[in-house]
């Protein structure tokens, strides 16, 4: 049987690990939830994009890195009017990168968060096997950090009921 204090000390790491897990997966999971939020209740608008940029940088390799933005409106059912950016890798649209005009796309968005949104103008949406296997993944790690709660709660419980 393993003594306290070799207890404890597993503990302490398997919480450094889930904290610094934690920092690495925080966006992916902040994703997820809005990828099936959006999937579940979202609704469409018609938006435009009223400005994009690219910009080219130096890659670990001396490669040539592509980055872009685009700006975006649109308003909500209840006629809000509301602003997005989205940002990615690789060169933009050829229809976007001398952008004289503004282009229509298609907001997706929560009724009821609309700062929850995302432009759905030409993607294509993930099915529903990736997004499950996403959500598997970001379940499991939400259940290791209950985990890791409960055995903290319990030892200290444990502890005061000793003294």
């Amino acid at each position: 049987m393993a003594k306290p204090s070799q207890i404890e000390s597993r503990f302490t790491e398997a919480l450094i690990v889930l904290v610094l897990l934690t920092f690495v997966m925080w966006d992916p999971l902040r994703v997820l939830g809005s990828d099936l939020l959006l999937r579940i209740g979202g609704t469409y608008a018609p938006g435009l994009i009223i400005s994009a940029e690219e910009d080219i940088e130096d890659g670990p390799k001396g490669n040539a890195v592509w980055f872009h933005s685009a700006v975006y409106t649109f308003k909500t059912i209840d006629g809000k009017e509301l602003e997005g950016v989205i940002q990615g890798t690789g060169r933009l649209r050829s229809d976007l990168q001398h952008l004289n005009a503004p282009v229509a796309i298609v907001v997706e968005y929560l009724p009821r968060y609309p700062n929850v949104n995302r432009p759905r103008d030409g993607q294509v949406p993930q099915s529903w096997i990736g997004l499950m296997l996403r959500a598997a993944i970001g379940l499991a790690f939400i259940a290791c950090w209950v985990a890791v709660l409960v055995i903290g709660i319990r030892k200290a419980a444990h502890k005061i009921g000793r003294r």
